[in-house]
This record gives C-alpha cells, sequence and structure tokens, in this order.
C-alpha cells in the first residue's frame, strides 16, 4: 500500500519535526529520572534494588551463569523463576555498563524511541499513510499518558509495552507476498525475541493486553485485503511458539513458584453503571479521570485505586482528528470493512467488558488463572491506545488538506501542553533516594549478606526481612514470615540456619521441604555460597529439566534464523553488486 508523495522540502521539515517532537518530550520527561532533588518514583525502590542484585551475580559468576535465587531479599528467595524479574533486560545490562540511575534514564528514553520509531514504521510501511500523518500518529504515540506515567512512578517492566508498533509491523511484514526469504527470517527472529523479550524484562501483566492490541490491528491491517488475515495469524502463532521456546525455562520456574502459594487475594471490582463506565473510558482516554470519583463508582473494591492506574491520555487531538476525518470524507468503504469493525469492536469491548461488575461475572474471571492475582483490570485499557492512535490517522489521511507537515507539529505542540498542564503535581513530588543503591554500585565489589534485618538492605550488605514484594501479597500476607530472626545468616536456632533455602519456593518436593523452608544444620556449605552470591546446588523437577532443553533449542532455533538471513542478504548484495558491475 503505497503513501502518497511529498516533496523534498515537505520531507525535510518532516524530519525536522520529528526530531523537535523527540527532544521536547525527552526535555519534558528526562528532568523527572532524576527530579531536581535527586529524587525517583516510590516503586523505583524494588527495582534499583533488584539492578544493584543483578549487578552483584554478575560481579561474582560472570555474565553466563544462571542466577537461580538471591540472598538479596526477604533473606532469599527465586530470581530466575520470579514474575518480576528484570535480570534480562535492557536496564540490567545497562546497569552493568553505567550504574543503576542512568540506565534507568537510558531505558525509558530508549523504549519511547522503540515506541515512536515503531509506530511510525506501522502507519508508513504497513498502513502506508503519508510521512506527515505517520509521523502525527507517532507523536501521540510517544506522549501517550500510559507509558510515561508508569514511568514517573517507578514501574520498570511496563516500558517493553513501548515494543507493540514494532510487533505489529513485523507481523504485517512476515506476511507480505514475495518477502525475500532472508527478510522474512530476520523478521520472525525479531518478533519472538520481543516477545520473549517482554516476558523476561518481567512485563507478565501487560501481556493480555497487548496481544489484544495486536488483534485489533492485525484486522485492520487486513481490511483490504481478507486472505493475508489468515497468513498474519499464522505467523504470529508460529512466533509465539518461538518465543514461548525461548522463555520456556524461566516461565517453568515462575509457574513452579506460583504454584505453592495463593494469589487469589484480592477481589475484582468493576464498574456497576455502563454510562458511568463509558464515561470513564473516555475520560482516561482523551482527557483526566479523577481517582477518587472513579474509587466511588468501583463495585467489590479491596484495594486502593492510585493515580497511575487512570493514566491512558492521548489528550483530545485524537478525536479532533477523528472527527475531522468522518467530516470530511466520511466512513471508508473498503472489501474487508467488516473484519476492520469487528477487530476494533473486540479491541474495545474487552477491556469493557473485563471491568463491567457482575457477581457471578467477576467470580467466574476471578477463577481464571489470567486474573486470579488481580486486583483491579483497569490496565487492560492500554490495548486501546495504539489502535485509536490508527484509527484517527487512518480516518484523517482521507482529507487532502490535512496532509500538512505542520500537522504533527500542532500535535506535538498540544499533547504536552496538555500532559504537562493537567499532569497530577504528585509526579514531581516523588521521594525515593536512589543515592545508597548507586553508592554500593560504584564501590561494592565483593559482595556479601552477612546479616537478616528488619529493615537494612543489601546496599548496607543485609537481606530485608520485612521486604517488599508483592508476589505475595501487598500486604505480604502470604509470605512465610517463620523461623527469621535478626541476626547473622549462620545464626542456628531451632535447628535450622537464619536464611530461606530459595529451592524450596520453587521445588519443594525434589528438595525434601517445604516452601519457606531454612537452609538446615547441614546445609553451611551451601548457605556460605549463597550468601556470597554464588551459585548452589538444588534439584529441579522433569518440567523444569525438559524446559532448559526447550529454551536451548529456541536460542539455537533464532541463531540458526539469523543465519539464514545474514546469508540471505550477502548473497542479495553479491547478486546486486554483480549486475551493477555488469551494466557498468
Amino acid at each position: 500500500m503505497a503513501g502518497g508523495t511529498t516533496g523534498i522540502g515537505d520531507n525535510r521539515l518532516t524530519v525536522f519535526v520529528a526530531i523537535l517532537a523527540f527532544i521536547a518530550w525527552v526535555l519534558t520527561y528526562g528532568g523527572y529520572f532524576p527530579n531536581p532533588e535527586g529524587r525517583l518514583g516510590h516503586d523505583y525502590e524494588r527495582y534499583l534494588a533488584q539492578l544493584l542484585d543483578g549487578t552483584f551475580w554478575v560481579r561474582v559468576n560472570g555474565y553466563f551463569e544462571i542466577p537461580w535465587f538471591t540472598p538479596s531479599f526477604c533473606a532469599g528467595l527465586p530470581k530466575f523463576g520470579h514474575p518480576n524479574g528484570i535480570y534480562v533486560s535492557l536496564p540490567q545490562w545497562l546497569t552493568l555498563l553505567v550504574g543503576p540511575l542512568l540506565a534507568v534514564k537510558l531505558t525509558v528514553i530508549g523504549a519511547a524511541a522503540a515506541g515512536y520509531a515503531g509506530m511510525w514504521l506501522l502507519l508508513r510501511r504497513a498502513f502506508g499513510v503519508e510521512p506527515v500523518m505517520a509521523l502525527t500518529g507517532a507523536v501521540l504515540f510517544l506522549w501517550n499518558g500510559f507509558y510515561v506515567h508508569r514511568m514517573l512512578v517507578g514501574h520498570l517492566t511496563f516500558h517493553a509495552y513501548m515494543l507493540l508498533p514494532l510487533q505489529a509491523y513485523l507481523l504485517h511484514a512476515l506476511a507480505e507476498p514475495g518477502a525475500p526469504v532472508a527478510r522474512r527470517a530476520a523478521f520472525a527472529a525479531g518478533l519472538a525475541l520481543t516477545a520473549a523479550y517482554q516476558f523476561t524484562s518481567g512485563m507478565v501483566h501487560l501481556v493480555g493486553p497487548v496481544a489484544l492490541a495486536l488483534v485489533g490491528i492485525v484486522c485492520l491491517l487486513a481490511r483490504d485485503e481478507p486472505r493475508r488475515l489468515m497468513q498474519m495469524i499464522l505467523w504470529g502463532i508460529g512466533c509465539a511458539a518461538l518465543a514461548l521456546a525461548l522463555v520456556a525455562a524461566p516461565l517453568t520456574a515462575t509457574l513452579a513458584f506460583l504454584s505453592h502459594f495463593n494469589r487469589d487475594l484480592y477481589t475484582l471490582p468493576g464498574f456497576t453503571d455502563p454510562l458511568a463506565h463509558v464515561w470513564t473510558g473516555l475520560s482516561v482516554l482523551f482527557g483526566r479521570a479523577d481517582a477518587a470519583t472513579v474509587q466511588a463508582l468501583l463495585a467489590n473494591r479491596a484495594l486502593p485505586v492510585e493515580i497511575q492506574e487512570l493514566e491512558y491520555g492521548l489528550s483530545p487531538v485524537p478525536v479532533v482528528l477523528m472527527l475531522a476525518g468522518l467530516a470530511g470524507a466520511g466512513l471508508p468503504r473498503t472489501r474487508g470493512r467488516s473484519l476492520a469493525i469487528v477487530g476494533c469492536a473486540l479491541v474495545l469491548l474487552v477491556p469493557f467488558a473485563l471491568n463491567q461488575y457482575g457477581a457471578g461475572w467477576n467470580a467466574w474471571l476471578k477463577s481464571l488463572p489470567l486474573f486470579a492475582s488481580s486486583s483491579n483490570l483497569l490496565r487492560w485499557y492500554a490495548a486501546w491506545i495504539p489502535l485509536v492512535i490508527v484509527l484517527s490517522i487512518l480516518l484523517l489521511r482521507r482529507v487532502p488538506r490535512a496532509r500538512h507537515p505542520a500537522l504533527p507539529l500542532a500535535a506535538t505542540l498540544f499533547v504536552m501542553v496538555f500532559q504537562t498542564q493537567t499532569a497530577d503535581p504528585l509526579y514531581a513530588q516523588q521521594r525515593y533516594d536512589p543515592g545508597p543503591v548507586e553508592h554500593a554500585w560504584a564501590t561494592v565489589t565483593r559482595p556479601e549478606i552477612t546479616e537478616v534485618h528488619p529493615v537494612r538492605d543489601l546496599t548496607a550488605g543485609a537481606s530485608q526481612a520485612y521486604c517488599r514484594d508483592d508476589f505475595f501479597g501487598y500486604r505480604m500476607e502470604t509470605f512465610p514470615f517463620r523461623q527469621m530472626w535478626e541476626g547473622a545468616p549462620t545464626l542456628e536456632r531451632e535447628g535450622v540456619l537464619n536464611m530461606k533455602h530459595p529451592a524450596c519456593y520453587v521445588y519443594p518436593a525434589e528438595n525434601a521441604c517445604t516452601p519457606g523452608d531454612n537452609f538446615r544444620l547441614g546445609d553451611s556449605a551451601d548457605l556460605n555460597a549463597f550468601v556470597r552470591y554464588a551459585p548452589i546446588g538444588f534439584e529441579v523437577n522433569a518440567w523444569q529439566r525438559l524446559a532448559n532443553v526447550l529454551s536451548m533449542l529456541g536460542l539455537l532455533s533464532v541463531g540458526g534464523v539469523l543465519v539464514i538471513a545474514g546469508i540471505g542478504t550477502l548473497r542479495a548484495r553479491t547478486v546486486s553488486n554483480g549486475q551493477e558491475r555488469g551494466d557498468a
């Protein structure tokens, strides 16, 4: 699908505006990492500690030893199988090089750039819209309120959400007729790797919304060529299978860890009034919603709704663009319009249905593994963001007079003013001090946990007993606090040592223990290794052994696919160079 033509001057102006829009975003939000007082969002407390913990592991063991467990938190926990783990992630890799604070800032900016470029590629290359239109959509996605406000408060695992438009583009490119084998191989590997990365970087809470958004975008992509829908579905299934193979080892460990704890701790809230629900959805997407007002509308709520849980705002700009498109050209008529309508309706209705309350409905949702541990499902609104942007651009592009290079600049200015002027002051008042973690990163070369302490943490060589880990509930309801004492890890009481044996959380039967058990007196050698961030001996179950093999095969498969892509690219260049010499 080819886009319209533009002059060289217009293209240069578009590039200038693209750079300007991104610089404006960096200048607007870069100053929060840290803020002028040197502070970060409150949830960075847990993630910077994880980044420091990962650094300690690498300093002791190098890059290729798997960190199955860590002594840093809660007197010993699983690490490789923790659902909120971020060991295999961009912020962890950057932390090894530049320290945790700068790593966070670079991750936030880098993920924003990936989303910006990905949305431009999706609109320009997949949907074939003009550069000006594609840039307008990219600007809207860059400035979406969901991503940046989650980053501001410290939800670092959500950074991989910004890979969504790139994944949609790769899925479209895989189904492109006549695409060279090398290109398809590279795109298949890229799609599988991005999906695997979203899991290993801790984005488990957004897998559903991201998958739903991709379904809607795929339906829009296939609106003119319905036959391509099945091709994209098949490619998506194949790449998802490869991604599952890549993450089979950590996923199996995570499922084993989950299986030993009750995660159904909180009731699932929802809106009882459908009209109020619709108004709330429109408010969070195109404006601002008041947290107190939304809380009053939610029935069956066990926990408060925090302000960042209502941040999805794209500003009123997409509404203006859609209305302008409808007024100027009406509804588009294509062979696959019904398919596009079904896809859009699915994406719009699923988050609405999940957040609509009914006693039987919510009880059934809570019985499903996907929702069992959720305290609310508001984050499913994130599926709306890319679809609304794509729809607004597809409608507006049918109005020729709207294809002016000033459009993305105007969108940038309006969205920037909207986001900054309507932002809650809370985001500028975050109080977490990253200084101790930064200092420990710079000074500790031989890390060791020397005590279990109620409040001191790994920056002081302690494993915090009264730790904060949402895996055990927001109030640590399911954490096994038994047999923990302030003092050295080697402290002997009640026939055990003063640290939890982490293998008991994941593989209790194989290690003859129960979740939360301590190291036994005969485990002194393993305990001494554990507190010094060295590997320990433990047994795994048969499923884990199989998963380890699958992950290795997945890595080999991706490597093979990339080799095929490289060979194909080299051959194509060789043929092209030969033809050029022949013509000369």
